[in-house]
């Protein structure tokens, strides 16, 4: 597909902006910045799959008049003419206005999406980079490299390391910390915790008790040791503040022997300082300043000044200036005299060499002459020309016809040949696809490796003995059975789990019954409601019979005579009712005995019945799983398999399925190899035919590209033949017409020398020479002209010159006279140079002395002003000493002193006194001075440390440990009662466990999808490497060479320390360069030559692609930007390749390529 025209009608910054891109050629779309190049790139995007919901490009256009028209053609010539709207839908258009249906474009994007097309058939500068980046992630690994070029990602190594990362942050056999590992540990401590919940109610009163007395103890002693600190604090509070307190009595009795003070003002000294210091500068200044002024003015009186001569001042530097010029001019003159005469000389000389028969005065005549030099010079430089001109013409016409005659003689001895075009699409056609050799041994290979591999699984199967061909025959139970039949195993198992552990704690419970009731009945049999009802029945009997024998007078012997041993029948029946009534008070006083007796009794026999009960359902059960055990065999009966338990078969069937995958891969790949071989043989026949039709030998070779290799070769050569008689036919038109224009050019040649001579003898005669003089011998004569006149004008310079040099030495003369004259007439005598010098020296001391005066009345000036201003400063000091005495109450300033000190001192002592109030406050702890006087009244000083220490030791060695030892036991004791709570802590570590082992079941599955997305993606790396590695590492080898302008020589495949195949440069040299030693540029490079390789691949087996490129030769430096420039050029001829770039620079290597380029300036 091509993309025949883009016209941005209404889309960003363009209006109707049209890019034909034209025939098969590199196409440059070039933009300054600003010129809207990411504006176009994105609209050739957008009429493809439609304009972005939130796009930039409505800056200029509103969103609903966007429009992009387009002109799209397939490689089969259908065209497709539309516009592009934006919208939600209907957003393609005919150029009509008529809806489009979406799917048209099907046949021209070939189910490309937007993400792909971006990706394989688009790169820019930022993804040729992260490409390199991402080649030296790879460290050069083969199989990576080559699929990340093939996608146009730069991404595969990070999924690739994410999703082993992932997989390692969730599980690692061995680990700890990892999410499954860490919550598997968890999971299993809750268990364990859960199990430990439950203690008897005789540990937790033991425990109760033991906490009762534990805190009681912990309180006695806590309060203790409160008091004991309290105590320690004071005395140490006393002895910190005892001496602080003695300082501020012995501050107190300095400040009251001071007594009555003058409290000055801060700064005070200062002031008084000041007044003195400046009392005394100012007298000082008087004293100095006036001795000073006195000679200032007697200096004054002593100097005098030239007045008149001051006033000619600027006359006076004139002239002195003029000086050096008037001298220098005065020594000139002689030799510019001489000078003049000897250029007169010269041209009187010249002219009676040229024309003797003139004189200086009538040399205007030959004015002329120079008028028309040029005229000459040119005439005469052309005769040299024209006869070079008539010579060369017919040199180069003599060696073209022999040139002509040697190329008709080697065309006629060239034979004809046909047309190699049928041969090229065949070999072109072969190449398309891809190379067929490697092909085969790959799939052959492939073959052989997938049956090894299916003859491995097949030995490792267990449990089914067969061959590979009947596995795809075999019918196994579908999953959801195994499934179904994993579930009922394991509810079965569930229940026969719970009903054991229900067995076996009926069992504990009966015997643990059984061993109450033992306990019970050592200490002594319990009277029960049921041996007092056999008490008193027999009371009642023995009284029945005694109440016949006594009322009713009957013999009762026989019914008496088992109880004869007891005594008489009144003697049973005191002693039955005795007993009945000892049953019966029994019964009362043992009432809790009695009582346990019976609920125990009750609970044995209940669980006796719950035993029986759990005993028929674990016979239930057993039997429901035999049954199982018989459907599940009978599941596998049909396949001849003896079965394990479904987990097992759940894993076995996995592995038949995945050896039943590898034979339908074994026996697609047998196809496929089938398929390759005659495919490889049918493009060798068809090869080794064309070969037999141009009249050369088969090949006898059976690798295709040996018959490729031969077939071209015979192209090469019937094209060069070809190629050699075209260029014959052409070299010996364009020596024949180079002939017939040879000879027109020494006709003309021969015509101008004839016309030239005919201007020359014109010209001499107007000039009144020879006929026959040479162009030299006038160009001689007419310099000599141009010499004798410039001579005879530069002697009329120094004519000029000499006369302004007379006339400006009288005038010199005239001034400096009359300046002498006017100011200083005892100079007449002098020379005008030495006037002028001495004028100029007397006016040098004036000007000094007119200085020197002026700085004496500056001083004396200031002299003045300093006395007067000390005379000021006096009368202002000596008032501020009179205040500052006030202030100090004291009668002179000489006094003030003795105040100073006082008032220092008194301010000293009470700022220590408040410090150490301060202090004392502080150290108090809230207390007042006062209180904490009476509080150190009759301590002992002496003593404190010694008691301080007692109660510390105390603290620290008796009450501390226990106080420590007591708060651990009761720490233990609240541990054990909160674990004995009784609360539903075991029922909530229980759901926690439950929560664990379902987080669990979410990360095991996470797990496996993270590693088998990981192992998806690297097979199919792997495979892609299989199929496509030679092909692609030969073809990308040729691109890195030219990219990098033969740096390095190809590309190769070798092995790292993990037997993994990585990509290598080799040098010219032979040395070896894996991409880690590459720089960062040439890794750019070797991105791009693996992504016009794959390109080139894809091209082979599906309908090109436009490859848009924008601007990624930033960092390439001139060379290699031609070269990869180059390789654009020639993917061009197969596919559309459009480059967008801000560079004028590329645009303007891609001109000076040989193949097609188009530039289109935004």
């Amino acid at each position: 597909m091509k993309i025949q025209e883009l016209n941005l009608a209404a889309f960003g910054p363009f209006t109707n902006r049209i890019l034909a891109f034209d025939g098969a050629a590199l196409h440059i779309v070039y933009g300054p910045n600003e010129a809207g190049k990411s504006s176009a790139l994105r609209g050739l995007k957008a009429l493809l799959y439609g304009i972005e919901e939130r796009t930039l490009d409505t800056f200029v256009h509103a969103n609903d008049k966007l429009r992009i028209n387009g002109c799209l053609r397939t490689a089969e010539g259908h065209e497709l003419a539309f516009v592009r709207r934006k919208g939600r839908k209907n957003t393609l258009l005919t150029t009509g206005g008529e809806v489009l249906d979406g799917q048209v474009l099907t046949p021209f994007l070939q189910g490309v999406t937007s993400e792909l097309f971006e990706t394989l058939f688009g790169i820019d500068h930022q993804a040729l980079v992260q490409g390199g980046r991402e080649i030296l992630e790879q460290k050069g690994e083969v199989g990576q490299a080559l699929f990340s070029a093939a996608l146009g990602s730069h991404t595969l190594h990070t999924v690739l390391a994410e999703l082993g990362d992932e997989a390692d942050a969730l599980f690692r056999p061995r680990g700890s910390t990892q999410t499954i590992n860490s919550t598997l540990k968890s999971y299993a401590e809750l268990n364990k915790e859960v199990k430990e919940r439950s203690l008897s109610s005789r540990e937790w009163d033991d425990h109760r008790r033991a906490l009762g007395r534990t805190m009681k103890d912990f309180e006695t002693i806590q309060s203790e040791l409160a008091s004991n600190r309290i105590e320690v604090n004071r005395l140490q509070r006393i002895q910190r503040v005892l001496p602080k307190l003695a300082r501020r009595r012995e501050l107190s009795q300095e400040l009251q022997l001071l007594g009555d003070v003058v409290t000055l003002a801060e700064g005070f000294t200062g002031r008084r300082q000041k007044a003195v210091n400046g009392l005394d500068t100012a007298q000082a200044i008087i004293d100095k300043a006036t001795p000073r002024l006195d000679g200032l003015k007697k200096d004054l009186d002593g100097l005098s000044i030239n007045q008149e001569l001051l006033d000619q001042t600027e006359n006076i530097e004139h002239l002195h200036t003029r000086l050096g010029g008037h001298k220098k001019a005065l020594q000139d003159r002689p030799g510019l005299e001489a000078e003049e005469q000897q250029l007169l000389a010269d041209a009187t000389s010249l002219l009676k060499a040229i024309r003797p028969d003139l004189q200086l005065k009538d040399t205007e005549g030959l004015r002329p002459v120079l008028v028309r030099r040029q005229a000459v010079t040119e005439l005469g430089s052309k005769n040299a020309v024209l006869i070079a001109g008539v010579k060369q013409t017919k040199s180069s016409l003599r060696e073209t016809e022999k040139r002509l005659k040697i190329a008709r003689k080697e065309r006629d001895e060239t034979p004809e040949s046909g047309s190699s075009e049928t041969l090229r699409r065949v070999i072109t056609s072969t190449r398309k696809k891809g190379d067929l050799d490697a092909s085969v041994q790959s799939k052959r290979s492939e073959r052989t490796s997938l049956q090894e591999e299916c003859a491995a699984g097949l030995s490792r199967l267990a449990l089914w003995s067969g061959e590979l061909k009947e596995l795809a025959g075999l019918r196994l139970p579908y999953r959801e059975s195994i499934k179904r039949f994993e579930k009922l195993y394991g509810e079965l198992e569930k229940r026969l789990e719970r009903l054991d552990e229900k067995r076996e704690q009926v069992s504990d419970s009966i015997q643990d019954t059984s061993q109450r009731l033992d306990e019970i009945n050592l200490v002594g049999a319990v009277p029960t409601e049921a041996d007092l009802i056999n008490a008193r029945s027999e009371r009642d009997q023995v009284w029945r019979v005694l109440r016949r024998q006594w009322v009713d007078g009957e013999d009762v012997s026989v019914e008496t005579g088992e109880q004869q041993s007891e005594g008489t029948l009144p003697d049973v029946f005191e002693n039955r009712l005795a007993g009945a009534d000892e049953m019966s008070d029994r019964l009362r006083r043992e009432a809790d005995r009695v009582h346990l007796l019976a609920s125990l009794q009750a609970e044995q026999k209940a669980g006796q019945e719950r035993g029986q009960v759990i005993a028929q359902q674990l016979e239930s059960t057993i039997a429901e799983k035999d049954q199982l055990d018989t459907d599940w065999d009978e599941l596998w009966v049909s396949c001849r398999i003896v079965p394990r338990a479904p987990q097992e078969m759940k894993v076995w069937l996995d592995d038949f399925d995945k050896l039943r995958d590898q034979v339908a891969q074994l026996n697609m790949c047998h196809q496929e190899t089938n398929e390759l071989e005659q495919n490889h043989k049918s493009y060798i026949q068809l090869l080794n035919q064309q070969l037999v039709e141009r009249g050369t030998e088969p090949s006898t070779s059976p690798e295709l590209e040996t018959v490729l290799l031969e077939c071209e070769a015979v192209a090469q050569k019937i094209d060069e033949s070809k190629r050699k008689r075209d260029s014959l036919d052409k070299e010996v038109k364009d020596r024949e017409a180079e002939a017939e224009s040879l000879k027109e050019e020494y006709l003309l040649a021969t015509e101008d020398l004839e016309a030239w001579k005919l201007q020359w003898r014109e010209l001499m005669q107007s000039f009144g020479l020879q006929m026959n003089s040479s162009p030299s011998e006038i160009g001689d004569f007419v310099e000599n002209v141009r010499t004798l006149f410039s001579k005879q004008g530069e002697a009329k310079k120094l004519r000029v010159r000499i006369n302004g040099i007379n006339k400006d030495a009288e005038s010199f003369l005239r001034q400096v006279e009359d300046m002498v004259a006017t100011i200083a007439p005892e100079l007449g005598d002098l020379p005008a140079d030495g006037a002028v010098t001495r004028l100029n020296s007397l006016l040098s001391e004036s000007r000094s002395r007119q200085t020197k005066r002026q700085q004496i009345k500056e001083h004396a000036e200031q002299a003045e002003q300093e006395i007067q201003d000390s005379k000021v400063s006096i009368q202002t000091m000596t008032e501020r000493l009179g205040a500052l005495c006030a202030e100090a109450k004291c009668d002179h300033h000489d006094d003030l002193d003795e105040v100073e000190r006082k008032s220092a001192d008194y301010l000293r002592i009470k700022t220590a006194i408040d410090s150490i109030e301060r202090e004392i406050l502080e150290t108090g702890e809230g207390a007042t001075i006062s209180g904490l006087e009476g509080e150190v009244e009759g301590i002992d000083a002496d003593g404190l440390p010694g008691r301080i220490k007692e109660l510390s030791n105390k603290i620290e060695d008796e009450l501390e440990p226990g106080r420590t030892e007591l708060a651990e036991a009761k720490g233990r004791e609240e541990k054990e009662l909160e674990l004995m709570d009784g609360s539903d802590q075991a029922a909530v570590l229980a759901d926690q466990a439950q929560a664990k082992l379902a987080s669990i079941r979410s990360a095991a599955e996470r797990y496996v999808h993270v590693k088998l997305a990981g192992k998806i993606l690297r097979d199919q790396i792997e495979h892609y490497r299989k199929e496509n590695q030679a092909p692609l590492v030969k073809r990308a080898s040729e691109h890195f060479t030219i990219l990098t302008l033969g740096s390095f020589e190809r590309l190769m495949t070798d092995f790292n320390e993990k037997d993994e195949p990585v990509l290598a440069g080799i040098r010219p040299n032979g040395e070896q360069v894996y991409v880690e030693g590459m720089s960062s540029g040439t890794r750019d490079q070797l991105y791009l030559a693996l992504r016009l390789a794959s390109l080139e691949k894809y091209m082979e087996g599906a309908e090109p692609m436009p490859f848009i490129v924008d601007d990624i030769l930033v960092d390439f430096d001139d060379k290699r930007s031609e070269a990869a420039l180059s390789l654009l050029a020639v993917l061009a001829e197969k596919t559309q390749v459009i480059l967008f770039t801000h560079h004028a620079q590329v645009v303007d290597q891609a001109k000076k390529l040989q193949g097609s380029v188009q530039v289109h300036d935004l």
